[in-house]
């Protein structure tokens, strides 16, 4: 029985969607990788900016 190459693009499952979970996925993204994000939230969060949000440094 020989194996030929792949005909279905490899499945990734990310666990998080954090700085890390979304870094990875956009990279994966590039490659022709069939990508699953699991996070507890539907977005994002960009906490380094929400001191400069809370002062009124950042509109």
């Amino acid at each position: 029985m020989s194996v030929g190459p792949l005909s279905t693009p490899p499945r990734l499952v990310i666990i998080g969607g954090g700085f890390a979970g979304l870094s990875l996925a956009l990279r994966c993204s590039r490659r022709d990788a069939e990508i699953t994000l699991i996070d507890r939230r539907n977005h994002h969060l960009f906490q380094p900016l929400l001191y400069q949000v809370a002062t009124g440094g950042l509109s």
